[in-house]
């Protein structure tokens, strides 16, 4: 919800051997054993996510046309973690101001010139921004439709490069500021 790490929100995986079951080789299935984990544990990333402490809508970040994975990760990673996005988000306003500001302080390298920004929803994609150049003004009907839906998608792309990643979130609701002003240990 907020960048914070909890130990609630984690899943751990493991192996002793102790089993005594035959060793996995690519001939025996590692290969398929790998993608089905990768498919179940990105899965339990989303629904973590969709559970977010008091959320209202669940935000996925894919970030396309960055010049490394890296990058790309770093840049999803922040525009879905910043608090600024996540609340505007919750307000049905995509300021896509904070999301270049959460892309700038990302690391990932881009032109601003460039890049374009595109929000999904509920069947329907709002253009947003494209090479650079604002398509909607703020208040925009068509975006905020969009993002009334309880599952957003924010698709940025960099356009410096061909790396991809995505990064699962959700917004920021007066709830989540309730149950944690009044969580006490």
């Amino acid at each position: 919800v907020d960048g914070d790490t909890s130990t609630n929100d984690m899943v751990l995986l493991l192996s002793s051997g102790l089993a005594g079951n035959r060793k996995l080789t690519v001939r025996s299935g590692s290969k398929a054993f790998k993608e089905a984990l990768e498919v179940a544990c990105v899965e339990l990333a989303k629904q973590i996510a969709m559970d977010g402490e008091g959320s209202s809508k669940y935000v996925e970040v894919e970030v396309k046309g960055a010049k490394t994975v890296k990058e790309a990760k770093c840049a999803a990673k922040a525009v879905a973690s910043s608090i600024l996005v996540k609340c505007a988000i919750y307000g049905c306003d995509l300021n896509w101001g904070r999301i270049l500001a959460a892309l700038g302080y990302s690391g990932a390298r881009f032109d601003p010139y460039k890049i374009s920004i595109a929000v999904e929803g509920g069947g329907d994609t709002v253009e947003v921004v494209k090479n650079g150049k604002p398509l909607v003004k703020p208040g925009d009907k068509g975006a905020s439709a969009v993002m009334r839906n309880r599952a957003v998608k924010l698709i940025i792309d960099l356009n410096v490069g061909n790396c991809s990643a995505k990064a699962f979130g959700c917004d920021m609701t007066e709830r989540y500021v309730e149950l944690n002003a009044l969580y006490t240990t």
